[in-house]
């Protein structure tokens, strides 16, 4: 007989997926046991109504009536059944994002299984979502990925990427959980849509994965890859200079970039790469005799990313190329440079490095000014590793430096404190034995 184990051992709760996803396998501990016993519902009689339309259930039969539409369902997938499927999947999602909100469902699982005090409804709903969807979703996926050849974006493999991102939310995952389940089919994906040149496809993806994924900048650079690929695809090869088709792809190209900056949050490519398509826009400009609009362009591209040295060199050129026709052209771009629009330009290149700290950290994206508070907090942040606390906790010390600051006092402190924690552990302290160079060499010459 199998000694009794609970979840803490490491081991699924509900019978794995394979020849036994409908049916229980053999129970391996008095949880997985209860566990099993709760696939059974899906044998419960069910009345017309209760069972097509989802009325009048009670705890037992809402738990039945999700295993029963999961077993059609998967029945459907696997007869290649495909709109059958769906429409079962579908009402199984239906019923299990209804079932999962109602807290009642699993106190009655709870009490009528006989589940160890380690099981607790929490707990039970989780492992339910993740181990007869998510995991079932994900064997479908892996065996028609191995059985499929080359698939194109529109497979039939990749449905079950939207249905376990479409669980992802019904579980209620953070997003590091959510992200480790999500990339490794998401990314098969987008690799497919990249071969195949289906770049809006890709991009459309890496915006939605880039928003549940937040604060993650993964998908936010993937999407600045796909932006600048499609674009690029389309723009006059080289050694043909860029012409008026070039300015309207380039435009398109950077609105859509900044628009993303704006509701996803910048990262370095981004504003680099926004940068490079202002530089390019300003060169195509100046090839069709809109100078002025060029220095506007090249002044825009500075903003963004002010430490290329070719930036310079084209504003240089288009200098004075305006110097040689009408000073008057310098006025659109002095315009620009004095508006809001440069000055906000600026602070959020200025702050990337702040707002790639806020991620590395893992602290849920502000709804606004995410700049400004990500540059106090690494300014708060790097007075702490400059001077860490000797005789008192790291805790104390950031309540010390957030106290009288409202930006930082309403971020939640564990991830602060797990960061500083391993920063400063990271750090090596100064030997006393070591002198610094410069107080060395003075010694040498007879100072003190």
């Amino acid at each position: 007989m199998f000694p009794a184990r609970g979840v803490a051992a490491g081991l699924r709760l509900f019978p794995g997926i394979g020849t036994e996803c409908i049916r229980p396998a053999r129970a391996r501990g008095a949880d997985q046991e209860s566990a099993a016993r709760l696939l059974g519902f899906v044998d419960r009689r069910f009345t017309l109504t209760q069972r097509v339309l989802g009325w009048n259930l009670d705890p037992e039969t809402a738990i039945g009536r999700v295993l029963l539409l999961r077993r059609q369902a998967f029945e459907a997938e696997r007869a290649a059944q495909t709109r059958k499927a769906d429409f079962f999947w579908t009402e199984a999602h239906r019923a299990l994002r209804s079932a999962a909100a109602d807290a009642d469902v699993w106190r009655h699982a709870i009490d009528i299984g006989g589940f160890s005090p380690s099981i607790t409804p929490g707990v039970l709903r989780e492992r339910f979502i993740q181990e007869l969807f998510i995991d079932l979703h994900r064997f479908v996926f892996d065996s028609r990925l191995d059985a499929a050849c080359d698939p194109p974006p529109d497979h039939r493999l990749f449905v079950h990427c939207v249905y376990v991102e479409n669980l992802v939310g019904v579980a209620g995952f953070e997003a590091p959980r959510a992200e480790a389940l999500l990339r490794p089919m998401f990314d098969r994906w987008l690799d497919t849509c990249r071969r195949a040149g289906a770049w809006k496809q890709a991009m459309a993806l890496c915006r939605r994965l880039a928003e549940r994924l937040s604060p993650s900048a993964t998908y936010v650079d993937e999407f600045v890859v796909c932006l600048l690929r499609k674009t690029f695809d389309r723009l006059t090869k080289p050694p043909a200079p860029f012409g008026s088709g070039d300015v309207r792809q380039l435009q398109s190209a950077a609105g859509a970039l900044a628009r993303a900056i704006a509701r996803l949050g910048p990262t370095g490519l981004a504003m680099a790469s926004l940068a490079r398509l202002h530089q390019m826009r300003a060169v195509a400009l100046a090839n069709g005799g809109s100078g002025a609009e060029a220095l506007v362009e090249i002044a825009r591209a500075l903003d963004y990313g002010g430490r290329e040295p070719q930036f310079h060199q084209t504003l240089r050129e288009l200098t004075d190329a305006m110097d040689q026709r009408d000073a008057r052209g310098f006025a659109p771009m002095r315009a620009y440079r004095a508006s809001p629009e440069s000055a906000r330009a600026r602070e959020t290149a200025a702050a990337v490095a702040a707002i790639d700290l806020w991620r590395r950290i893992g602290l849920p994206r502000p709804a606004d000014d995410w700049p400004r508070r990500a540059t106090v907090l690494a300014d708060a942040l790097a007075g702490i590793v400059r001077h860490p606390p000797v005789d008192r906790s790291l805790g104390d010390a950031w309540l010390a430096v957030s106290d009288g600051c409202e930006e930082l006092r309403s971020l939640p402190r564990p991830p602060i404190e797990a960061f500083l924690g391993h920063r400063l552990a990271a750090t090596p302290a100064p030997d006393p034995r070591v002198r610094p160079l410069r107080a060395a060499r003075d010694r040498g010459r007879g100072r003190v």
